[in-house]
């Protein structure tokens, strides 16, 4: 937008007021660069235009306008605003197009200009070049379909091969030429083409929940490229940007703070409940990268010294149970001193049994520690098969860990 001269070649710095230009409609018809730029600057003040062409974005939260403790409204300058009028004003006196419909239909993805897809099937349907647009669709069956997921960025950055089945249908935008009484159509765009580009697979990707809407969208953008290249004028549609360009970049560190300030303190009880529950070291791994993934979590807020609280109890309690664990040791060994021929020996017996107690309450303690959600069900019937087995106070401590990890699981 550096060079004007370049955006609007067709209007002069300087016209007579005969040489307003034919097209234009409404009240938007202008003698000059001057009264364009007037124009523009009406419109970026405007509540009605899109946010893309608005002066002043207020805040909202809920819905509601915030204010400041002056009474004003609090919001952001968007210095691209008159440049972007300007530019809607100058493609609506291209088009013969009202302004307002330009910039109701115009979106600013990325910095790159795209139409909506209804606009362009609208355009087409009234350029009188052709017959109203039509869409042919075909359902193929399930199909598989491979294709290559790329993770992480920079030199992190991974990619795999997957392989995934899905019904593939296919779309074909088609009309007929007024000239030549000749059907035209679109290149073909299927589900298999959609997963394959990546279009079906990025966060919050319409193909997955409308996909025949999208085959139709795509087929349409298509068809005015190849047939009606003057419309478009270049320009793609907003769903091709969205799926083209990369429009989620990696979160910095500086904006997920300040986003975390403004939410609610994380309330850590639980967790510390959690962690005085605690019985053996098996138990601590799986809380300690719970704890690191709350950190970590955009979404969550941490206050004050929650985070060395809970790093500190967990500590505290991991060297509790390993000093525990060696005093345990000590007395065995003492325990297991021989002892004389005329002693009752009646206690090995004893001893046996709780030895397989606590072989039994280990094996299931390795099961609660490492279960996921998919298999949290298995865990549990191990758990309830091995009841008696198990004195009540253990078989209640196993059961108590095992709500405790699942709730952990639920929250990550």
């Amino acid at each position: 937008m550096s060079n004007l001269a370049e955006v609007i070649p067709a209007m002069p710095t300087q016209a007579p007021a005969t040489t307003a230009l034919s097209n234009s409609t409404g009240i938007f018809q202008f003698s000059s660069f001057a009264e364009t730029m007037q124009a523009a600057q009406i419109l970026s003040n405007s509540s009605l235009v899109p946010k893309d062409y608005r002066c002043f974005i207020p805040t909202k939260e809920y819905g509601k306008l915030q204010y400041d403790n002056q009474g004003n409204v609090i919001g952001e300058n968007n210095p691209n605003a008159t440049a972007n009028c300007l530019i809607a004003l100058n493609m609506a006196n291209r088009m013969g197009y009202d302004p307002l419909m330009i910039m109701q239909n115009l979106y600013i993805i990325e910095g790159r200009p795209a139409w909506s897809s209804q606009f362009i099937i609208a355009a087409i349907n009234a350029c009188g070049k052709f017959s109203p647009l039509r869409f042919e669709i075909v359902k193929h069956g399930m199909t598989d379909v491979e294709y290559t997921v790329t993770q992480g960025y920079g030199k992190n950055k991974t990619s795999e091969n997957v392989k995934t089945q899905i019904e593939n249908v296919s779309c074909v935008a088609w009309a007929i030429e007024k000239a030549t009484g000749e059907r035209i159509e679109s290149a073909k765009i299927d589900m298999v083409m959609a997963i394959k580009e990546g279009w079906y697979q990025k966060n919050g990707s319409k193909w997955q929940t409308m996909s025949d809407q999208m085959l139709r969208y795509r087929a349409a953008a298509f068809f005015g490229r190849i047939y009606a290249p003057e419309i478009l004028m270049g320009i793609y549609s907003a769903d091709e940007v969205r799926d083209f360009v990369d429009v989620t970049p990696a979160p910095v560190q500086q904006p997920v703070a300040q986003m975390q300030q403004q939410l609610p303190c994380y309330d850590i009880k639980p967790l510390l409940a959690q962690i005085e529950a605690i019985t053996t070291l098996e138990q601590v791994r799986p809380l300690g990268e719970h704890i690191k993934e709350l950190s970590e979590n955009p979404n969550v807020n941490l206050c004050g010294d929650d985070l060395p609280t809970l790093r500190n109890a967990l500590t505290v309690k991991r060297d509790a149970i390993k000093a525990q664990l060696e005093s345990a040791k000590d007395d065995s060994a003492t325990e297991a001193e021989p002892v004389a021929n005329d002693e009752p020996v009646s206690e090995p017996k004893e001893k046996a049994t709780l030895t397989g107690e606590k072989k039994v309450a280990s094996d299931l303690m390795k099961l609660i520690s490492g279960m996921t959600l998919d298999n949290v069900n298995d865990v549990r019937a191990e758990l309830y098969a091995a009841q008696a087995q198990l004195s009540e106070a253990t078989f209640n401590q196993l059961d108590a860990v095992l709500e405790s990890n699942l709730e952990a699981l639920t929250q990550a």
